[in-house]
């Protein structure tokens, strides 16, 4: 569906200048302009550009600024790289993880992805938990459902960034995660995770 979306996006305008002006009488001139609008209207709705009120792309330095504002001081594990919270509540659901990740080429930073995670004692529980956010996010996003490599289901979504280089890739992904025995005996883990993933985007041009 998403090759048709941008085809279709690519040679619509060709197919309104190859005609001439007799051709384009008002009626049709007004029904492609309205149908352009609402298409423009839907992209810029699916479009991820904010999460926690935090654009993405923008720099570390003021995104640790909004979410100390909102969230407070963040865990002893945050760096440059990432900010991490634990145990907060966004959009009504209790998440046991935020992680804010930020790319840099040396002089700019920039967030470039989010990860709210919502740790689990079972597999069903993390069915369960990925249902309800699920649900929660198809209220703004249609998804596309597939299956990963252990036959579990997974849901993606939305269109990167505007300002990202990622526009041919989904904006975010919900999966289930297990974690392997040695992540489960740190003691702060349970054994399955399910996962609201936002990126990696990339903001960063590197060339030779």
């Amino acid at each position: 569906m998403r090759k048709r979306v941008f085809i279709w996006l690519f040679f619509v305008p060709f197919l309104v200048w190859g005609q001439s002006n007799e051709e384009l009488d008002s009626t049709k001139v007004n029904n492609d302009s309205t149908s352009w609008n609402e298409f423009q209207e839907r992209m810029n709705r699916i479009t991820v550009s904010e999460i926690c009120n935090v654009p993405f792309g923008c720099s570390y330095e003021k995104a640790e600024s909004i979410l100390r504002n909102k969230y407070g001081d963040s865990s002893s594990e945050s760096d440059r790289t990432k900010i991490i919270y634990r145990n907060k509540v966004y959009a009504g659901i209790s998440f046991d993880m935020i992680y804010f990740l930020f790319q840099s080429d040396g002089v700019n930073s920039y967030m470039n992805g989010c990860i709210f995670i919502i740790e689990t004692k079972s597999l069903k529980e993390a069915r369960d938990k990925q249902e309800e956010l699920r649900r929660v996010v198809s209220y703004k996003y249609e998804l596309s459902e597939y299956k990963d490599d252990n036959g579990e289901k997974y849901y993606v979504g939305g269109i990167p960034p505007k300002d990202s280089y990622d526009w041919l890739r989904p904006a975010f992904t919900i999966d289930i995660l297990k974690y392997d025995v040695k992540e489960i005996f740190k003691g702060y883990v349970n054994g399955y995770a399910t996962r609201l993933f936002y990126g990696r985007y990339n903001y960063i041009k590197e060339e030779f």
